[in-house]
């Protein structure tokens, strides 16, 4: 007798995401129909579904649907039959699954599954299917404990929070999109609006239903919701593929012959590049680690490293992360603007935005042919903002190296200035030797001196808008950050332990609170100090403010995206010394104000490394503690902070 087929027939494919970590890009093309390898996402997750048993599946659709339908109406007839739910306003994960509750209405459809269409996915569906069966589990979830942000706590197979405490630590995984759900998970959604599956499924726990979560082996997994995270998977996938491991099957062979013709007709590609057979490479141009679309042109002067390139869009100038045709993508306020003032056409405008900086602003390069300008769009979390225009006006009439203004927008709130270039000082310290680093330094610390050699009477009579000045208050909200996100987020230590670090850290600012208040610029360190033939330009001064010289100085010297040499940062800070008109203010606040403002670092890092697309701070927390430490050194007492900072060097 014949054994009776119990896999789930029918799945939702998530598609209706904004993609607003890949955009402007995913205005052209919607995160799901961007090739993986020359295949659509969408097109690699239904292989997945149609290998596992489905025969019927819904796509929901919001953003950008067009080139979805179309997909799907030109795609070869298979086992599968596809449908369609448009969701006029984007109901979330759980919100998709309760709006089209009429597909999964038949009786005999009592599992179904639920897919991500912006991940790479190669799995085997029934340890997932095996798992659910076995414990009647309200639904079983793929997690990987390799990679991700890993929130899910689990134990025994069962989810018991996706809300860790220590995202990463032992006994926590990855949802990694793709889910087995039964029929009574509907009883767990709300009525109406938009909601997210996840709070069904805590819900349900809350009522005592089981959910599992399933390592499955020999799997390969990876999200590409970044440009980042989309380059990288690309080049995950062929390593995948060279060792003939899981994602191998990813990879179009035919892509790696159209590299090697390539590289025959005198293109330069190191690492890969995933070029699609419509696109256009010249010989001369350089490509390192990127990924080139349908119908793209890249000329001889090229230079693409660890970039996208979009559809129909011409390029012929270095490229770093994204570059798409401005009449291609809805690249937002600001842009538009700026075309129109410049008479640039945006069918020859490239627009490249730039990775996160970990504040409600977002910067894009405009490029027309070999000029550019920089569009900065701020959000209303901020308001010092909005006076960005102003500052750098008033800044360029005192001789401070900033860029020029060229539109300002409050109301739309963007700004465009003029393009310092691609190469911050932290950008061109790597290949210099310790004297051309200590004469560049030199040039800063000249500039920074302009700055704080400003008088009140300056910013009077400018009628300058400054925010607060720094103070007890100011210094005791630095340290709350330093406390709840580092100390108590990263670090998981006691109340008391966080008190006594906290008590030294204020002896220290109750001393730097009581130094001279000059104009400082607030974050002065190597990514906003851009270079530009040798010469230093301060970009991000609009939290400027009266403070102490040192606070300043002390920024730029135990910087933790660069870690000086002990040697260097001495003859350093005796420059600042030498040449500072506050010279003994420098030197009695020096240290204090080193020991307060790598405090404020370590809470910024603790913040941003537990956010989305920010990630990548994490990196600075042992540099940041290693100059803490170096500080610390140079001071009297503060025996509890330092007792801290050893111990967290040690962990």
């Amino acid at each position: 007798m014949a054994t009776q087929d119990l896999r789930p027939r029918k799945a939702l494919l998530l598609a209706a995401g904004l993609g607003s970590r890949m955009g402007p890009i995913s205005s052209d093309l919607p995160k799901p129909m961007m090739p993986l390898w020359g295949k659509p996402l969408l097109g690699h997750m239904l292989d997945l579904v149609e290998s596992s048993g489905v025969r019927d599946v819904l796509i929901n659709l919001h953003h950008n649907p067009t080139p979805i339908v179309e997909y799907i109406a030109a795609r070869k007839p298979g086992r599968v039959r596809i449908s369609f739910s448009f969701e006029p306003e984007i109901m979330g994960t759980g919100g998709a699954l309760r709006f089209a509750d009429w597909f999964f209405q038949a009786p005999s459809c009592r599992s179904f599954w639920v897919l991500n269409t912006d991940i790479a996915a190669v799995l085997s569906l029934q340890p997932i299917l095996r798992d659910f069966q076995k414990n009647t589990a309200l639904a079983a979830l793929w997690l990987t404990p390799a990679s991700g942000p890993r929130t899910v706590e689990a134990s025994d197979g069962r989810v018991s929070s996706f809300r860790a405490d220590r995202p990463g630590a032992c006994g926590t995984y990855t949802f990694c999109g793709v889910h087995l759900a039964s029929s009574r998970i509907f009883s767990y959604l709300p009525a109406r609006g938009p909601t997210s599956i996840i709070s069904a499924y805590e819900a349900a726990m809350r009522a005592g239903e089981q959910v599992r979560g399933v390592v499955v082996r020999n799997s390969f997994w990876a999200d590409l919701g970044t440009p980042e995270s989309y380059v990288a998977t690309h080049r995950s996938v062929l390593n995948q593929y060279v060792k003939g491991a899981p994602g191998k099957q990813l990879l179009d062979p035919e892509f790696l012959r159209r590299q090697r013709t390539l590289r025959r007709d005198g293109v330069h590609i190191d690492g890969f590049a995933a070029i699609a057979p419509g696109a256009t490479i010249r010989p001369g141009a350089r490509l390192c680690d990127s990924v080139v679309w349908d119908d793209a042109q890249v000329g001889p002067k090229a230079l693409i490293e660890n970039a996208l390139i979009g559809r129909a869009t011409k390029v012929n100038r270095p490229v770093a992360r994204v570059a798409v045709a401005c009449n291609l993508a809805a690249c937002g306020p600001g842009i538009s603007e700026a075309l129109d003032l410049l008479r640039w056409p945006a069918v020859s405008t490239i627009a490249m935005p730039m990775q996160a900086r970990g504040s409600d602003r977002s910067f894009t390069r405009l490029a027309y042919g070999k000029k550019s300008v920089i569009v900065i769009r701020y959000g209303r979390e901020h308001t010092e903002n909005a006076r960005y225009s102003a500052h750098a006006r008033f800044l360029t009439r005192g001789s401070v190296p900033v860029p020029a203004v060229i539109l300002d927008n409050t109301e739309k709130r963007f700004t465009v200035v003029e393009d310092l270039g691609t190469r911050s000082l932290l950008d061109e310290l790597p290949g210099l030797s310790s004297r051309s680093t200590e004469r560049i330094y030199q040039r800063v610390i000249d500039a920074a001196l302009i700055m704080h050699r400003t008088t009140p009477a300056q910013l009077s009579r400018n009628n300058v808008q400054l925010e607060p000045p720094f103070s007890k208050a100011l210094y005791r909200w630095e340290q709350n950050l330093f406390a709840s996100h580092f100390l108590k987020g990263m670090c998981r230590l006691s109340p008391s332990c966080i008190a006594g670090a906290i008590s030294d850290l204020r002896s220290a600012s109750d001393v730097l609170a009581s130094a001279p208040k000059v104009l400082i610029h607030r974050d002065l360190q190597s990514s906003n100090i851009m270079l530009r033939r040798g010469h230093p330009f301060f970009i991000d001064f609009q939290g400027m403010r009266l403070g102490p010289a040192a606070y300043d100085l002390a920024s730029l010297l135990c910087d933790p995206y660069v870690m000086l040499p002990v040697a260097g940062q001495e003859r350093l800070i005796q420059y600042c010394v030498r040449v500072s008109p506050r010279s003994r203010t420098v030197e009695a606040y020096f240290w204090y104000a080193a020991v307060e403002r790598l405090a404020q670092a370590l809470g910024a890092f603790g913040r941003l490394a537990q956010g989305q697309g920010t990630e990548r701070f994490a990196a600075y927390i042992p540099p940041a503690l290693h100059m803490m430490a170096r500080a610390l050194a140079q001071l009297d007492g503060l025996s509890r902070l330092k007792r801290l900072i050893t111990e967290q060097l040690s962990a």
